[in-house]
C-alpha cells in the first residue's frame, strides 16, 4: 500500500508538472528533434501501404479482454472500445485476483489492462472510486497476480497495459514480473511502461489513455505490433 501511494503521489497534477519541468530543463534539443522524427516516420508508416497486412482471423471484438481499475473506468471503455465491446471491461474493484476464476485473460487474441503497478512487486492492483459506494474491499485490490495468467500457449497474443512500472523487468523472473509471465506463457508481444505512466480520468484521451487507443486502432489495421 506504501507503494501503490508513492505511485499515486506521482500522478498529482503539482507533482506531474514539477517532474515535466524537470524533463523539458535536461532534456537536449536533439533528443526532442529525433523524437518528432520519429513521429513523423511512424505517421507515414501507418500510411503506406506496404506496411499494411491483413490482420489474423480471429482478431474480432469477442475475441478481447479488457481489466481496469473501477477510478479509470471511463477512460478504459473508451481504449477498450477499439477492440472490444464496453460493456465486456471488468473493473476492479468489485473482482479482484482471488475471485477471477474464469473471468481472467484465458484464449484471448487481445488483451487491455489500465491497473495500478509497483516497482517491486508482481501485481496489478485496482482503485475504488472515490465518489463510489464504500465497501469491505480494500482500497486497492489485487487485480492480478503471476498465477492468473494461463500457461500452455492460452495467455493472450497481444497485451497492453498502461500498469506503472508494467514492463519493468530489470533483476526480474514471469514469477516476479507480468509482463514476463505473459511472454513465458505464449503471448507475442506485451507493450508497457517501465516507469511511471500517466492517463486520464475520462475523456479525452491522454498519455498512456491516447497511446493504448492508438496502438490499437492500428493494429487492427494490419500494422505489425512491433
Amino acid at each position: 500500500v506504501r507503494q501503490l501511494k508513492a505511485v499515486l503521489a506521482a500522478h498529482d497534477p503539482g507533482s506531474k508538472a514539477k517532474q515535466e519541468g524537470m524533463f523539458s530543463a535536461i532534456l537536449p534539443a536533439a533528443a526532442v528533434s529525433l523524437f518528432t522524427q520519429w513521429l513523423c516516420a511512424l505517421k507515414s508508416a501507418v500510411g503506406s501501404p506496404v506496411a499494411r497486412a491483413d490482420p489474423p482471423a480471429g482478431w474480432a471484438a469477442g475475441a478481447s479482454f479488457g481489466y481496469s481499475a473501477s477510478v479509470w473506468r471511463r477512460a478504459s471503455v473508451d481504449v477498450f472500445r477499439a477492440i472490444g465491446d464496453p460493456r465486456n471491461l471488468l473493473t476492479s474493484p468489485p473482482l479482484e485476483a482471488a475471485r477471477l476464476n474464469g473471468n481472467g485473460p484465458t484464449a484471448r487474441r487481445l488483451a487491455y489492462f489500465n491497473l495500478h503497478g509497483i516497482a517491486d512487486g508482481p501485481n496489478w492492483y485496482g482503485q475504488r472510486e472515490p465518489d463510489g459506494p464504500i465497501s469491505s474491499q480494500p482500497e486497492y485490490p489485487v487485480a492480478l497476480r503471476p498465477q492468473d495468467v494461463p500457461n500452455s500457449g492460452r495467455a493472450p497474443q497481444i497485451v497492453f497495459s498502461e500498469a506503472c512500472y508494467g514492463a519493468h523487468i530489470e533483476g526480474k523472473t514471469p514469477e516476479s514480473a507480468l509482463c514476463l509471465k505473459f511472454l513465458d506463457c505464449g503471448a507475442q508481444a506485451v507493450i508497457g511502461s517501465t516507469r511511471i505512466s500517466y492517463g486520464s480520468m475520462s475523456a479525452p484521451l491522454l498519455g498512456a489513455d491516447l497511446l493504448g487507443q492508438s496502438f490499437w486502432e492500428i493494429l487492427l489495421q494490419g500494422v505489425p505490433a512491433g
